[in-house]
C-alpha cells in the first residue's frame, strides 16, 4: 500500500467564539435574544442548533461546529470543523513562531498564555511549552486563540 504526506499548505482557523464574535458585528445576521442564530461566513450560511454549536454547510454535507472546536478555512476557502485535538495533531503555527498565543476565558475574565502545543484530552484544556505543560482549563469555559 502507498503511503501519503500533507503537502505543506497554510490553512485559517477560528474559535467558536470567534465565530460568534464575527457573527455580532455581521450586518444582516439573525439574533434570537442576542445571540446570532443565522448569518454568513467565507460565503457559507451558518445557522444555530444550540448556544454550543452551530451547522456549518461543508464539501461532505452539514457539519456540527462545537465549542471548544476549530473551524478551518481550507485552500479553495472551503470551511469545515475541526475537533481541537485533531487539528492540534495535524497544524502548527505558521507564523514562523514555535509559540502560539491563547487567550483563554475563564470564570475570572481572560488569561494569556503562550504555549507551543495544546490538546483537549479527558474534558481539559492543556497549554504546553517543551512538554511541559504551562497551564490547565476545563475546556467548557472556552478558549481564543491569537
Amino acid at each position: 500500500m502507498a503511503r501519503f504526506r500533507k503537502k505543506p499548505v497554510v490553512i485559517e482557523a477560528i474559535t467558536f467564539e470567534e465565530l460568534v464574535a464575527l457573527a455580532l458585528t455581521q450586518n444582516g445576521a439573525t439574533f434570537v435574544d442576542g445571540v446570532p442564530w443565522s448569518f454568513s461566513y467565507a460565503g457559507q450560511a451558518i445557522t444555530h442548533e444550540s448556544d454550543d454549536c452551530y451547522l456549518i454547510p461543508t464539501l461532505e454535507g452539514v457539519m456540527r461546529f462545537e465549542r471548544g472546536d476549530l473551524l478551518i478555512t481550507g485552500v479553495k476557502g472551503e470551511i469545515y470543523p475541526c475537533k481541537a485535538d485533531i487539528f492540534a495533531q495535524t497544524y502548527e503555527n505558521a507564523d514562523g513562531s514555535s509559540l502560539s498565543r491563547y487567550r483563554v476565558k475563564t470564570d475570572g475574565g481572560f488569561e494569556e498564555v503562550e504555549a507551543d502545543n495544546w490538546d483537549t484530552t479527558s474534558g481539559m484544556l492543556r497549554l504546553s511549552r517543551g512538554g511541559k505543560v504551562v497551564a490547565v482549563f476545563l475546556c467548557w469555559s472556552g478558549f481564543t486563540t491569537e
